[in-house]
């Protein structure tokens, strides 16, 4: 047994059934089969509808029965004339436009399969009755029906007349459409059912609700009056005064002229409420078009992303989103449009809200999994701040998983460090920096914690052979070796043997490990340059050839480099021989040679400045910046007033505190201290926002607004302040110690 079921629509639909109306109908069924291996159940059920259409629709000598249409399935008249009902789910899903939700509103069982029919008619709710709307289904309604005053030639028709039945039926389904998702009740095909309801949930008042059913009670009844005396469809006034005359007697009036009078006001009246329907925007007050609420530079762009996250529509606008997908949305809409409210930057947040639903590949649970408000509050300040967390899963889709997966909102140490891939850490502790679930210290030791994991993790598989563990070291320098890296670092290498032999061996040994492990580490890439020599000079040193090199022809800003030297992986007695040349080296300095040394490099890393307009503060290179610091501190263990044994390679924070507590300036140190967090916390936060890959801060006013809110200042102006505050502090400390 296989099963149909056929559908009314319009006057059928709503039990309004002029003398002289066209019955709509569609027909669906369940699957199609083959019956007797002769015919398909979808053949049998085509031609029965077409035997049906040809019997009611043909004029014989007694006239007809009703003319039965079909014209309003999906695709229209060039369509199968009965589709599964999984087609016909499909089509609304996919395809649906927004005067088949007003037509829908009229669906009731004619006959079939009840249980069929209540199945296609559950589904399709959400299409029909969406919680919410980014665009009033008004607008569209209103469009439609100027399009339709346009084309009437006269005043006469009182079903599309301004003040007509269509006003009447157009308000009504716009006030249902706005408000059905949220008041089930009000859902019904017949207007003055609906009429009624409406009013009992004071969306019309009751003088609106007044107005509607009396001009709709007496429309109906010019309507029905002007078929049965012409047995045919019509909706004209009759311009013939003798007959205008007999309808107005009909209807109760002494003559025509108080029927034409009453008419026109019951006409105004309608056209009143119409207006007042379609041009306040409004049903329910929570169904406000949220474009004209929200303070977007780009409404076309926002229009365009809200279609699109309803719908999955785009430039052709073909839906794309099944109805599952769209009612996971109209649930979660409301929370995306009260963050975009109190958004600073409100297009950024659409955008790359967009940006990652287009990449995910079922986007219904995300918006299911943006009920939970912890994770909606995570995911919406990404969306509105972080331009490099967006280019991160736009480069690997595949990280959105772990976005879902909540993985991003939970704790990180360092012993798990090694479970994940560089890309799955840098993703999650960029997202937990950016909803301030960490600390810019912590980012950067997590990190680089992780960095250095892998790469002694990659030194131990490769190793071989000719070249064992035992036989090199492998050194970090920078900012990588201080547990100080941000996303822009490099991670600084330098390779040192003590073998003296098989030069050639080691040095593709090290090539080979550089290139396997720079794909482990992507986006960020080792770099050698620090060995001696630089670039140029062959990649893995010998200890002796080191230790010579550093004793003649070092240049003095490597021993500054050497300050930030720390193990990784391999012989640790290497190391230590290494040190132990570095320190005597250090040790035979004389302080106003590295005062000199160091002020000229100083100067050499300024920011290049320019004559037109005011030149870019960089974080890292501009006076006052973090390279003070960094200079005070190496200065500090290049003249021997801290001992370089125990303070190279550890965090600039780190040294500060022992400072503090051991040296007579300890307020000064303290403020090096707190600039050094302001200007670090900075510099990732500005790489984060913008995706930058220099220490430049920006220079467009809507930026500097932009990275001020993220750092929690009030306005631009006190985060200037603060910035101008620590920059003149570092340098007058700089100055003085250099100085002296």
């Amino acid at each position: 047994k296989n099963n149909y079921t056929l559908i009314a629509l319009g006057k059928l639909g709503g039990n309004e059934l002029n003398y002289s109306s066209d019955i709509d109908l569609i027909l669906i069924f369940d699957k199609n089969i083959m019956i007797d291996n002769k015919k398909e159940y979808y053949e049998l059920l085509t031609e029965t509808v077409q035997l049906f259409i040809e019997s009611s629709n043909t004029i014989t000598e007694n006239g007809y029965l009703y003319r039965v249409d079909f014209r309003l399935r999906p695709d229209g008249k060039s369509s199968p004339l009965c589709r599964t009902i999984n087609d016909t789910l499909h089509y609304y899903e996919t395809r649906g436009r927004d005067w088949e939700r007003q037509m829908l509103i009229k669906a009731s069982y004619v006959t079939g399969d009840k249980k069929l029919y209540k199945k296609f008619i559950d589904y399709l709710q959400p299409f029909i009755y969406p919680k919410s709307f980014s665009t009033s289904p008004v607008k569209q309604i209103k469009k439609l029906k100027s399009e339709i005053e346009n084309k009437l030639s006269s005043d006469q028709n009182i079903k599309l007349v301004k003040g007509g039945i269509r006003d009447i039926e157009f308000s009504v389904q716009a006030l249902q459409l706005l408000n059905g998702g949220a008041i089930p009740n009000i859902k019904t095909g017949n207007t003055l059912n609906a009429i009624r309801k409406l009013k009992l949930n004071n969306i019309l008042s009751e003088k609106e609700a007044d107005t509607f059913h009396s001009a709709y009670y007496l429309y109906r009844k010019i309507e029905h009056y002007q078929q049965l005396k012409n047995d045919r469809q019509t909706h004209e006034i009759p311009t013939d005064r003798s007959k205008l005359y007999s309808m107005s007697l009909y209807l109760g009036f002494r003559n025509s002229i108080e029927f034409e009078t009453f008419l026109l006001r019951i006409r105004k009246n309608v056209r009143k409420v119409y207006d007042s329907i379609v041009n306040s925007k409004t049903g329910n007050a929570d169904n406000i078009s949220v474009i004209d609420e929200i303070i977007f530079n780009d409404k076309k762009n926002a229009q365009r992303n809200f279609e699109y996250l309803e719908s999955g529509s785009g430039i052709i606008k073909q839906r794309q989103f099944d109805i599952g997908t769209t009612l996971a949305f109209s649930n979660i809409e409301k929370v995306l449009i009260k963050y975009l409210k109190i958004s600073n930057n409100p297009d950024k947040l659409l955008n790359n809200f967009v940006k990652i639903i287009r990449q995910v590949k079922l986007p219904s649970i995300w918006f299911k999994e943006l009920r939970n408000k912890k994770f909606a509050k995570a995911l919406f300040k990404v969306c509105e701040f972080s331009d490099k967390i967006i280019e991160l899963l736009l480069d690997n889709p595949n990280l959105t998983d772990i976005i879902l997966s909540k993985k991003v909102l939970e704790n990180i140490s360092i012993r798990d460090l090694q479970l994940y891939k560089t890309q799955e850490l840098l993703l999650i502790i960029t997202i937990q920096f950016t909803i301030g679930k960490i600390s810019h210290r912590k980012f950067s030791r997590l990190l680089s914690n992780h960095i250095k994991l892998k790469i002694n993790e990659a030194a131990k598989k490769t190793s071989t052979k000719n070249i064992e563990l035992n036989n090199f070291l492998i050194a970090a320098m920078g900012s990588f070796s201080i547990n100080e890296m941000t996303l822009i670092s490099d991670i600084d290498l330098i390779f040192i043997t003590n073998l003296k032999n098989n030069k050639n061996i080691t040095e593709n040994y090290f090539q080979k490990f550089l290139t396997e492990i720079n794909k482990q580490l992507k986006p960020f890439k080792c770099d050698c340059r620090l060995r001696p020599e630089g670039k140029s000079s062959q990649l893995v040193w010998n200890l002796d050839g080191y230790n010579n090199y550093l004793n003649t022809r070092a240049k003095f800003w490597e021993l500054q480099s050497l300050c930030k030297i720390s193990f990784i992986s391999g012989n640790k007695r290497i190391f230590n021989k290494l040190i132990k040349t570095i320190e005597v080296k250090i040790n035979d300095l004389d302080t106003k040679l590295i005062k000199k040394e160091m002020i000229a490099m100083r100067k050499k890393m300024y920011p290049v400045s320019y004559s037109r307009g005011k030149s870019l503060f960089n974080i890292k290179t501009s006076h006052g910046g973090l390279l003070d610091i960094d200079f005070i501190i190496q200065f500090f263990i290049l003249s021997g007033k801290i001992s370089y044994k125990n303070w190279r390679g550890k965090s600039l924070f780190k040294i500060l505190d022992y400072l503090i507590k051991t040296k007579r300036n300890k307020n000064e140190f303290k403020m090096l201290r707190n600039n050094l967090h302001f200007l670090k916390n900075l510099s990732v936060a500005n790489q984060i926002v913008f995706n930058s890959r220099a220490y430049t801060l920006p220079s467009k006013k809507e930026d500097e607004i932009h990275l001020s809110k993220f750092l929690k200042f009030t306005d631009v102006k006190s985060f200037n302040e603060e910035l101008l505050r620590v920059t003149n502090s570092n340098k007058i400390i700089f100055n003085k110690i250099f100085n002296e």
